[in-house]
């Protein structure tokens, strides 16, 4: 218990100290590293608590949350403590679940939690997380819509002029004064700028709370059990990640998502941001398809490269959602392996 409790607060400490330092490169205008930095802060809580339990995970989270709390506000430190601490201990009670089998002669086999369902509650958690961001917004529509919108402005380039009107030219430089800086700016292309902005905030920003949570959550979590595993700490078995599979009625939350999208007012908003969790699993889910069909092939390598790079910059994520949406009716990689077993 002394070890737990030490080794948890070193890793609070070390959890604090990583989103301090996060906080220090945002304001030194270094934005990137800082975002980098305050996405490792996860990695921490899970290193203590794949390698001492939940309990670890725990006193590391709280420690670290009481910390910022101290060191910042009141408002940092409960932040962290529900999309860090709590999520951090969840996930790692669920990544050390397991039961022992005996076969009636004495032999024991350990059936431990599945990934695939580990990584489904982290997509509930990442709604969660991403609904406390909206109410931290406003707690009703209207004020959500006040407070993030005048932000989301500076980022929509202006309304084009109608017929018969003209658009100021920017102020003159040649007196050497310096123009003003203005945040990048998103490119519409055809689409109105009142309908981006209705997007953006229905469903844009609330998906993309979700999915960067979820991001971080799976990544640090992957992080730290290479990392515990590397050193022999890790008392689960390594499960083949292309293998993962989710529970039944887990596609019913994506239906009752979208269709919660339909919604007027909050209950729209926060569907949105169940939503983006949800393509996010099942987009894995789609990748660990075609990682399994595309095995034995000569250009596996090419042709998964090719795949990722669609995925991320030709804006086919959706299809290979619907992949991963199908696997679960179709069985699609049990069929492939059938077919096409791997080498022993």
């Amino acid at each position: 218990m002394t070890t737990l409790i030490k080794f948890g607060l070193l890793w609070g400490l070390a959890a604090a100290a990583t989103v301090i330092l996060a906080a220090v490169m945002f304001q030194s205008g270094y934005p990137g590293a800082g975002l980098s930095l305050f996405m490792m802060g996860l990695l921490p809580v899970f290193l203590a608590g794949l390698r001492f339990g939940p309990y670890a995970a725990g006193i590391a989270g709280l420690f670290a949350a009481v910390l910022l709390a101290v060191a910042g506000s009141l408002a940092i430190g409960l932040g962290f403590f529900f999309t860090a601490a709590l999520p951090g201990s969840i996930l790692t009670y669920l990544a050390g679940l397991h039961r022992t089998h005996e076969d009636g002669k004495g032999n024991h086999t350990i059936e431990w939690y599945p990934v695939g369902h580990i990584v489904a509650w982290s997509s509930l958690i990442a709604g969660g997380v991403a609904t406390l961001g909206i109410f931290s917004i406003g707690l009703t529509e209207r004020s959500y819509v006040e407070n993030i919108k005048p932000v989301m402005e500076r980022f929509l380039p202006p309304q084009p002029p109608k017929t018969g009107q003209t658009t100021p030219h920017p102020p003159s430089t040649a007196t050497g004064t310096s123009p003003t800086v203005t945040a990048p700016q998103l490119n519409l292309g055809t689409v109105n700028r009142d309908q981006a902005m209705e997007f953006l905030l229905r469903a844009g920003i609330p998906a993309s709370m979700a999915i960067g949570w979820l991001i971080s959550a799976l990544f640090n979590l992957w992080l730290a059990a290479k990392i515990v595993l590397s050193t022999g700490g890790l008392q689960r078995q390594w499960q083949d990640l292309t293998l993962i599979h989710y529970p039944p009625l887990f596609s019913l939350g994506v239906a009752a998502s979208l269709l919660g999208t339909m919604l007027p007012g909050m209950p729209g908003i926060i569907a949105a941001a169940f939503t983006g969790a949800f393509f996010l699993a099942y987009l894995l889910l789609g990748m660990a398809v075609l990682h399994v069909i595309t095995r034995g092939m000569t250009a596996r390598p090419l042709i998964l490269g090719a795949l990722y790079f669609a995925v991320l910059f030709l804006q086919i994520g959706i299809f290979v959602v619907l992949l991963g949406l199908a696997e679960q009716i179709f069985k699609l990689r049990a069929r492939a392996l059938a077919s096409n077993p791997p080498p022993h």
